[in-house]
């Protein structure tokens, strides 16, 4: 692919993180309109149908709560936490997340471990389905530049839609190593998220290779210094992930 076409697609991708996929949203030129007319959904689906939907008496702390998961996209949730925060029952904490993630607001991924005594954190981590609703909902707008968690929230969008949700894992031990997604098709596949590589930070994708005699891993990121791959590392943008669907069957 040419550095045209890579630049071509870098912009489309910053944009697509930025203000979400929603096809409303996709198919208006204009910055200012795609705002509007997200906030629109936000205001009519979110807090309005949705107040129907799991019967919420109190809009206004369903809104506060709203707010404050979408500023925890990409991270862990500690659910009693979120209910301290928010001044919501644990249990009424539970329904509202089980009402987002069954009318697809938001999914919760769960860890991926082996060996229970050293690879365990009960807590999922949360992500957001579409980027645009995220930074809607906790800046108020639309941001200025693609973010850590934003970026990482994207690609855990663009994976759902070529790897079923039961398959994605993430991994973290006691050490505080971490890998940002762990596909279990067939065989492991650890995915790191990093807006820019420049081919150093990989100590616990090695650790990863090793402990479960990995033979490919990847890194996604939209800003790459190093080699497109080597024998058992990759390194692709965003738009190549059916790649990694394509080495899976090669293993």
């Amino acid at each position: 692919m040419t550095e045209k076409a890579i630049n071509e697609l870098l912009g489309l991708y910053t944009e697509y993180c930025i203000t979400g996929g929603y096809p409303a949203i996709v198919l208006e030129t204009d910055l200012e309109k795609k705002e509007k007319k997200l906030k629109q959904i936000i205001n009519t689906y979110l807090k309005a149908d949705l107040r129907d939907i799991g019967k919420i008496r109190n809009l206004q702390k369903f809104n506060n709560f709203l707010e404050i998961i979408a500023s925890q996209t990409g991270n862990l949730l500690n659910i009693s936490e979120l209910s301290i925060t928010t001044g919501i029952a644990k249990q009424t904490v539970e329904e509202y997340l089980f009402i987002l993630e069954n009318t697809y607001i938001i999914k919760l991924i769960h860890p991926y471990y082996n060996n229970l005594r050293s690879e365990l954190t009960k807590m999922p981590k949360i992500y957001f389905e579409d980027t645009g609703i995220a930074s809607i909902l906790e800046n108020k707008n639309f941001l200025q530049k693609v973010s850590g968690k934003i970026f990482e929230t994207s690609v855990f969008s663009e994976l759902r839609k070529t790897y079923s949700a039961e398959h994605l894992y993430f991994w973290k031990t006691n050490n505080n190593q971490e890998i940002d997604f762990i596909l279990n098709k067939k065989k492991l596949i650890p995915i790191e998220v990093k807006i820019s590589f420049f081919g150093k930070d990989i100590t616990s994708l090695k650790y990863f290779k090793e402990k479960y005699n990995i033979k490919k891993a990847f890194i996604i990121t939209l800003n790459k210094k190093v080699d497109g791959q080597n024998e058992w590392l990759n390194i692709i943008y965003p738009w190549d992930i059916k790649m990694i669907l394509k080495n899976i069957t090669t293993l």
